[in-house]
This record gives structure tokens, sequence and C-alpha cells, in this order.
């Protein structure tokens, strides 16, 4: 049926084709003025073409596969590339048995689907780069993390599908599960090749403390911790420190000089009435200790500030 041209609609439902190393149903460029019908049918092929093919085509009502059974073992079993679908493309229930489903380009006025059930194979793959639609994908039983195990089918990381899923559930008033979409994003990106070196390990590192970005709070705590430790560690060592006249700090001011060591840019003048001793072995431990806690000072100010700046996301 390719180029075909149909005013009407095209029903095939419950028709059993076997390819035979060609298409089951060939249907590139394929223009339909209404409802395309595949519910129930069973279309297999073996071969590098797929069992169906409706590439570049364009559908003026709904694409039904409710119930359809595809498959050609490691290859694109059911091809969508570049198809427009002025309807609802409704795959629920649809089985790809062996293959992968090629979405990319795609238009669809809504994509109605089961992404749990749609790849029972493990080899099954997903590609759906530039595939773009309107509202919430699925019906109202799929779980945000059933969507992302979809995602995670793509053989090779693009963002695109993520932010599209991440814009569909923002509009629709859930924005935690647009985070969790963003956040998939991100751990995909590093699970493929396209980093290396230097700049996976700084992905991880922001993955584990700011989430990417979508979390900067976690900073802030990493920064309260910080301190806390510190205070801790200059209120229970009160012998590593000492006043300019050889006396005991106040208690306000050894808090003062943890902040002043655990914080970066503040200073509260504690250092003017209170010192590190030094010359003991108490002394020496803190002053050690404070290096440590200011490094952690700097990292954890340097995140709060990348985390609320953006400057931690990738696109």
């Amino acid at each position: 049926m390719s180029g075909g041209r149909i005013g009407g609609q095209l029903d095939v439902s419950r028709s059993a084709v076997d390819g035979g190393g060609q298409e089951a149903l060939a249907a590139t460029r394929l223009q339909v003025g209404q409802a395309v019908l595949l519910d129930g049918a069973t279309l297999r092929t073996t071969g590098r073409r797929a069992a169906v093919t409706l590439r570049s085509a364009r559908i003026g009502g709904d694409l039904e596969m409710r119930h359809t059974r595809v498959a050609n073992p490691g290859e694109v079993a059911l091809q969508l590339n570049t198809t427009t679908v002025e309807g609802r493309a409704v795959l629920d229930e649809l089985v790809i048995e062996a293959g992968g489903l090629d979405l990319r380009d795609s238009t669809l006025g809504a994509l109605h689907d089961d992404p749990a059930t749609a790849l029972p194979d493990a080899d099954g793959f997903v590609d759906a780069n530039g595939l773009v639609y309107r509202g919430v994908p699925g019906h109202p039983g799929v779980s945000v993390r059933q969507r992302l195990d979809w995602l995670g089918r793509m053989p090779d990381y693009a963002a695109q599908p993520y932010r599209q899923l991440a814009a569909a559930y923002q509009a629709a008033g859930h924005p935690e599960d647009a985070r969790r979409v963003l956040v998939a994003q991100q751990e995909h990106l590093r699970r493929g090749d396209q980093l290396g070196g230097w700049a996976r390990l700084r992905h991880r590192l922001f993955g584990l403390t700011l989430d990417y970005g979508y979390q900067p709070l976690r900073a802030v705590a990493l920064l309260g911790l910080t301190l806390l430790v510190g205070i801790g560690l200059f209120l229970g060592l009160p012998d590593g420190t000492r006043t300019p006249a050889g006396g005991r700090c106040a208690v306000v001011d050894r808090v003062g000089l943890a902040i002043d060591t655990a914080v970066p840019l503040v200073q509260t003048g504690a250092d003017d009435r209170c010192r590190l001793a030094t010359d003991t072995g108490t002394g020496q431990a803190l002053a050690a200790a404070g290096w440590v806690l200011t490094l952690l000072g700097w990292g954890s100010a340097t995140l709060v500030v990348a985390g609320y700046t953006g400057l931690v996301r990738r696109p």
C-alpha cells in the first residue's frame, strides 16, 4: 500500500500475515483520510525490513492497534518514524514479540499505550527520539517508572524524549513526576558513552550530591552538616584552642571559630579572641580537621550556587 491514498478508513483488523523476509504490511507514505485499524492483527517477518512499515504515513484519524502482535527478531518490528497521526495512536495491549519499535520524529495527537507489556522480549527496543504528542502518554494506570523503563530501552541516549515527557507531566500539574523524568534523563546520559573521564566523574558527583541539580537543598544540607561537625569538634576539644593571653576560649568564640573554618566567606571575628593551639597535639589535630572542614565548606557552597543557578543541569 506504499504511496496509496484512501479517503475513508483502512481496516485490516484480525489479519494474520507472515512477510517471509518482506514487510507483512508495507504502507510507506500512505495517506488515509480517517482511521487505520489493525486491532487483533498478527504481523510477523524476519530480516532487515520491518514487519509493519508506516514510515512517513499520514493518518487523518486514529491509529488503532489493540491486541496486535508484531515480530521481527533483532530488527525493527513496527516502523512509525516520521509518521503523522492526527488522532490518537492507540497501542493498548500491543505486543512486539521480537524486535523493536521505531517512533522517530513522529507526531501523534495522543499516545495511548501500555509500556509495561509492549516489549516482553529482553532484547526489545524503542527509538523515540523526536517523538511529539499531546498530553501525558499511556492510559491512567501507567506509572512514571513504567514509562521510564520504556525510555530506558532506547539503544542510544537522546534528551528529547525525556524533555517531551517531563513537559507533559509538568503541564498536567505533576511537577514531582517531571523532576523524576529529568533525573532519569541524566542517569541515561551517564550510562551512555557521551561522557568520559573527568566529565563522567563530575556528572556522577553532581548526581549523588544534587540529584543533577534538581535537588539543590541537598547541598544546603551538606553545608549545614559540615558546620555542625565543625562546631562539635571545636566544642569537644577545648584544649585545642586558647586566647592570645593563653587562657581557655569562651564557648561562643569556639563556635565562631568553627563557623569561620567551615563556612566560606563568613568571618565572625572570633579569631581575634580565640586561636588554635598548634603547639599541642590536640591543637594540631584540630588544625588538620579544620583544613578538611574548609575544603568541605567550599565544596558545599559551590554546589549550593551551582544547584540554585542551574549550572549543574545538562541539556
